[in-house]
């Protein structure tokens, strides 16, 4: 995960908020490099406390899927995990017929040791194009490291047909050993 310099871009809300600014975590099937954090370059903050976070929003931006992900991203920093957000590039046709590269993001790419996951947050998953729009990600990443979606839904922890762990919230949050479920 990245840790702000100072006089960074983002120094004064992480010199003043429990604030964690992560860098893009570039997966490329086996070639694997960390993007340094600049201006250009995507970047996620999360907050060590939403309390704070919404009140630095003046409450405006509450939605519940931001509030999950921020949530499992403390989560994996409570459980010792080193995270970055992930890129998965895909060559695709667009509607012309040339080929293009499409980035997919990868939530969060957690490390522990010789552990990696790859974990997908997703507050619903409705219909099979958010299904699909979730597992996308994952299906593009070639090793063999665990690949996990949680959802806001109650649900038991399952295996879909990609092999993709599926489990809810608060399975994931009060289980220390659901990533290996």
């Amino acid at each position: 995960s990245a840790s702000p310099q100072s006089g960074s871009p983002f120094g004064g809300i992480t010199d003043n908020f429990t604030v964690t600014v992560l860098d893009t975590f570039d997966k490329n099937c086996i070639f694997v490099q960390t993007v340094p954090c600049n201006i250009d370059s995507p970047v996620k903050f999360y907050f060590e406390d939403l309390g704070i976070r919404n009140a630095c929003l003046n409450f405006r931006q509450v939605e519940r899927n931001h509030l999950m992900e921020n949530a499992i991203y403390n989560e994996l920093c409570r459980r010792g995990f080193s995270v970055d957000v992930g890129t998965v590039y895909s060559y695709e046709k667009d509607a012309d017929g040339r080929q293009v590269r499409k980035n997919l993001e990868v939530d969060f790419v957690a490390n522990l040791g010789d552990k990696r996951y790859y974990i997908q947050s997703a507050y619903q998953m409705p219909d099979d194009e958010k299904r699909e729009q979730e597992s996308r990600p994952l299906r593009k990443i070639s090793d063999n490291f665990r690949k996990i979606i949680v959802t806001y839904d109650d649900i038991s922890p399952y295996h879909n047909e990609d092999g993709f762990l599926n489990i809810g919230l608060a399975e994931f949050l009060k289980n220390d050993n659901s990533l290996d479920l």
